[in-house]
């Protein structure tokens, strides 16, 4: 029997990546024994609906990760199961990575440990939630900085830490927990909602020319009817005094840039509405956010005024400059050869947009001029540009990149997402 078009080319694909090679039976068979069993029972049982995870229930996306030693599943989605299950149980987008050369954690939240304590063991079989890492020295000041409680007793932290260890040969599970970096002068916060380890077995020491399923054994769970049991009754934590009209609120945000047609205009219109400016002031931080002010230029008559989605002003005063493009990026982040690597035109367009702002306010006219129309102080302001979804860039290699752009922070809308949501855990009334 022929094979259709569609399975040729996934073959394809799969022999030239040995995560998909790996990957694609072990999803499927999460698939068909483990998610739709899991939708099934939420369709069937609204008390188990209401406790159920929504981010495994309906997850947005899927992602397996190949390591040496593990191999990972980690889901994005909503918190709660949302009231109306769509019938399309494969909506989930799904990718994978290899990373069996890497740290396997590190390749995964993007972010090298710098401490100088032990590594971090994570316990096998029991989830493990509620875990706050900084990666290194700068990331636990900004932390302390922002006022953090490290005592907080429904939290754990992890100071000085080298990095997360794995259980040897075991399953292991995180839930919920927030990693942290210090890059360009920012706190940038990784989170993971829900992510399982299964461990790796090698079955040869050499390579050889059979295939990746032939020399690779990934454990899955014995028992998957018990698991299922659990999953289906695991509260998904959430944080003391959580204040509900806001986890709505980010609840709205993430739909709305979710939405098939969204603008760019209605995403920032919606953030400057004043009941959901705190997103942008707990993610930047900021004490004030200004939305779209017209900047005229004074220097040159015939240029087109400039009008900045966002200031977003500091504790010290001074104002950055904010811009929005939109969630889901028309083609990829990073083109190139390796080691040549260098951001796509569509990029590059929106960066040349952010190198204006900084020839603007080069000039004390124009600094001047925006402080006695607006009331704010912008002198060497930093650009932030918030574009695309995290999945697609390829964190390493986006650091590498921007090391070119010392000024000029580039923010996907999960980690605006995940910065808010790490502060209502940390401190829900800022």
């Amino acid at each position: 029997m022929e094979q259709p078009e569609q399975f040729d080319f996934l073959k394809m694909l799969s022999e030239q990546n040995p995560a998909m090679q790996v990957g694609i039976p072990i999803v499927e068979s999460l698939r068909v024994n483990y998610w739709l069993k899991l939708r099934e029972l939420a369709r069937k049982d609204p008390v188990a609906k209401k406790l159920m995870a929504g981010v495994i229930v309906a997850p947005e996306k899927i992602s397996f990760y190949l390591g040496k030693s593990h191999a990972a599943v980690e889901y994005f989605g909503p918190t709660s199961v949302p009231a109306k299950l769509d019938d399309d149980e494969d909506a989930a987008l799904v990718s994978f990575f290899d990373y069996r050369e890497a740290d396997l954690m590190e390749a995964i939240l993007g972010m090298t440990f710098r401490g100088t304590g032990l590594r971090l063991p994570v316990p096998h079989s029991v989830p493990w939630s509620n875990l706050f890492v900084p990666s290194s020295s700068e990331a636990t000041i900004m932390m302390m900085d922002n006022g953090w409680d490290t005592t907080a007793e429904n939290l754990a932290f992890a100071i000085n830490t080298q990095g997360i260890q794995l259980p040897e040969e075991e399953f292991a599970r995180l839930v919920n927990c927030f990693f942290y970096s210090a890059e360009s002068g920012r706190l940038r916060t990784r989170r993971v909602q829900w992510i399982d380890f299964f461990p790796v077995t090698h079955l040869g020491h050499e390579e050889t020319e059979t295939t990746v399923e032939d020399e690779l054994l990934i454990g899955m769970w014995p028992d998957i009817t018990s698991v299922i049991e659990h999953d289906s009754q695991f509260r998904f934590p959430y944080p003391v005094g959580f204040e509900k009209e806001r986890l709505t609120l980010l609840n709205r945000f993430r739909e709305l840039i979710l939405s098939r047609d969204v603008t760019e205009p209605q995403i920032t219109a919606w953030l400057a509405q004043p009941a959901h400016q705190f997103i942008l002031k707990m993610a930047l931080p900021a004490t004030d956010v200004l939305h779209q002010k017209k900047c005229v230029w004074k220097t040159d008559a015939t240029r087109p005024s400039l009008i900045p989605d966002f200031f977003a002003v500091r504790a010290n005063g001074y104002a950055d400059i904010i811009e929005f493009k939109l969630p889901e990026l028309k083609n990829k982040s990073i083109v190139g050869p390796i080691n040549r690597e260098k951001f796509s035109a569509e990029i590059q367009s929106y960066i040349a947009q952010a190198r204006t702002y900084k020839e603007y306010f080069s000039e004390s006219v124009h600094r001047q001029l925006v402080k006695q129309e607006y009331g704010i102080v912008v002198q060497n302001p930093a650009r932030v540009l918030v574009m695309g979804r995290r999945w697609q860039f390829e964190s390493e290699t986006l650091r590498s990149v921007q090391a070119d752009f010392p000024d000029l922070a580039i923010l996907t809308y999960d980690d605006l997402i995940d910065s808010v949501t790490s502060l209502l855990y940390q401190n829900p009334k800022q």
